[in-house]
């Protein structure tokens, strides 16, 4: 799976995007090449391959998506009163984000821990729903 966008955060190991929220195996990276002098002080030159990592999502208030998505998966161990276990509640977390559709650090969205509990509370009001309907 691929993903264009230019930001992001590392979850347990995988990179996770802070605009489409897809899971990557890695970091992404671009190449350039950059011209340098010889540390000698010579006028020789050479080139150098610079490796540009894609920056880590931070919103404006300075929380990372790593904090926010940290913030909602103990929220989420914590109601759960650790029924659900900590991977899967990462990957819930995302899911959550994914289907929120902001972009992590946007405006539409405030991006502080007490934001992250109500939306995770706000999501399992849905679980309390459902589980009444099917009662």
């Amino acid at each position: 799976m691929t993903c264009k966008h230019e930001h992001g955060d590392t979850l347990l190991g995988m990179w996770v995007c802070g605009q489409c929220y897809k899971k990557l195996h890695e970091r992404p990276r671009t190449y350039r090449m950059e011209r340098t002098t010889e540390p000698d002080g010579s006028d020789r030159r050479s080139l150098r391959q610079i490796v540009v990592h894609c920056p880590i999502s931070t919103a404006e208030c300075g929380v990372t998506l790593r904090m926010f998505v940290t913030w909602m998966v103990a929220r989420l161990v914590v109601l759960t009163r650790g029924e659900m276990p900590h991977d899967e509640a990462l990957d819930y977390s995302i899911g959550i984000l994914e289907m929120l559709g902001d972009e992590f650090g946007g405006d539409a969205t405030v991006w502080d821990r007490e934001s992250a509990y109500e939306i995770v509370a706000e999501d399992m009001r849905y679980w309390d729903a459902d589980e009444c309907q099917s009662n």
